[in-house]
């Protein structure tokens, strides 16, 4: 008996340190149940520390090795790297073009996270006239999106009103910046938010105006060498499983979360991440169950019911009194948001009502439903079905003993949305560093 797996191109430099590049693309693509080739457009010395010395492959060797790729195991997809060089970006363009390459990601990495600029203008240039118009999505982080935008601006397009006057700061500014962005380029544009203060959010702007926001919590990790990389490698290989782009977009950023939350620390700067928690199987690649980013003492339960709330692609606004009410792909039953406050305790035990509350607060936390407890009351969030059952369980795990039993609930349901155990807090702390 034979199997295959779906081929994907990576087109990017090579990292000795193994965190970023050709080697993190080769390991996501893995993980993410697709079998991963490369050209290597450079070779690189570096660490953890830093870059020490950068080759740039011969332009003829880097078009023979997407021709033999190509002629051989022709890729589903094609994820593209740092491309340093004009020279091999047009080289690139031509051998892309020549084959008729599909599902191409770019990666746009032009910007140090410091602002500076990691490639010439005329590199910028060729990139944008001759590889954009190629590709189904770039991935540029806030300063790249930035770059770019004045660059649009400066070939015609409309100039940008930022909300604190000067650069992209806000949800909205990416919005606006991606809508530029899409229009101008003919792309779809992913508008990476993890330089941004609150949290880890991205938002797809596609050319034909559709957004989808991709809500995360900022994982505290120090170790990001690599991030770009690997959120591209994963989105061009769950293209090439046959996801559309917003479900690929979601399941990629999904398995980035989990590498960060992994927490491997090699190195003496910014390590890169373990690959370890995709989940994915290939046999399974549309149905992946991407819940295994938890770790190993982690509930079965757990795992299904993050599975059930990342599944769920987004295209929400805000300030809407209703929205379009998605349905979750695992049920087949529309997906209603609910985030409840609740407290659960007995009604005449001891002053001392501690020991019981805990019980109650046990029974939610194993539930694997986002949740955190204050001083007042229990914060719970996911679908009605699932919270309003976490809440019952916990209830009787008091009542169940025989305790005449309090309990007070408020519930906020918005249809589709999720991240929202947090992001009233940061809305308000937004709006109060203004």
């Amino acid at each position: 008996m034979t199997s295959t797996l779906p081929p994907v191109l990576s087109i990017a430099g090579s990292d000795s340190s193994g965190g970023a590049g050709i080697q993190a693309d080769l390991k996501t693509m893995l993980a993410n149940g697709v079998f991963g080739m490369t050209a290597i457009a450079a070779l690189t010395a570096q660490n953890t520390t830093g870059v020490t010395m950068v080759t740039n492959t011969p332009p003829e060797m880097l078009a023979a090795q997407i021709d033999a790729v190509f002629e051989d195991i022709p890729p589903v997809a094609v994820k593209i790297g740092m491309v340093s060089s004009a020279e091999l970006i047009t080289v690139i363009a031509d051998r892309l073009t020549a084959h008729n390459a599909k599902n191409v990601v770019l990666d746009p990495v032009m910007v140090a996270t410091s602002g500076a600029k990691l490639i010439e203008d005329d590199a910028i240039a060729a990139l944008t006239s001759k590889l954009f118009p190629l590709a189904t999505v770039i991935t540029p982080n806030m300063p790249e999106t930035q770059v770019l935008c004045d660059l649009a601006v400066e070939q015609g397009a409309g100039a940008i009103d930022y909300e604190n006057g000067e650069s992209i700061s806000t949800e909205n500014d990416m919005v606006t910046a991606g809508h530029l962005l899409a229009g101008h380029f003919g792309c779809a544009v992913l508008v990476k938010g993890g330089h941004g203060t609150h949290d880890a959010s991205d938002v797809l702007v596609e050319p034909d105006g559709k957004i989808t926001w991709f809500r995360s919590r900022r994982i505290n990790n120090p170790n990001t060498h690599g991030t770009g990389c690997t959120l591209s490698s994963a989105i061009a290989s769950h293209l090439a499983l046959g996801e559309a782009l917003p479900t690929a977009v979601d399941h990629a950023k999904l398995y980035l979360t989990g590498a960060l939350e992994a927490q491997l620390d090699l190195g003496h700067g910014s390590g890169p991440m373990t690959t370890r928690g995709s989940g994915v199987e290939p046999s399974h690649a549309n149905h992946a169950n991407h819940g295994s980013r938890w770790n190993s003492t982690t509930s079965n339960r757990t795992k299904t019911h993050e599975t059930t709330l990342r599944k769920v692609i987004m295209t929400l606004d805000r300030n809407a009194e209703k929205q379009e009410v998605p349905v979750n792909p695992e049920t087949g039953k529309p997906y209603i948001n609910t985030l409840a406050a609740v407290a659960i305790s007995p009604a005449g035990a001891s002053p001392e009502k501690s020991t019981y509350v805990a019980q109650a607060v046990d029974v939610i936390r194993e539930s694997g439903l986002p949740n955190e407890t204050n001083a007042m009351f229990t914060n719970i969030e996911g679908d009605i079905d699932d919270v309003l059952k976490v809440i019952r369980d916990a209830t009787m795990k008091l009542a169940g003993q025989g305790y005449r039993t309090d309990v007070v609930i408020r519930l906020d349901i918005r249809p589709g949305f999720e991240g929202q155990i947090h992001a009233k807090q940061e809305l308000v702390n937004e709006i109060l560093s203004k």
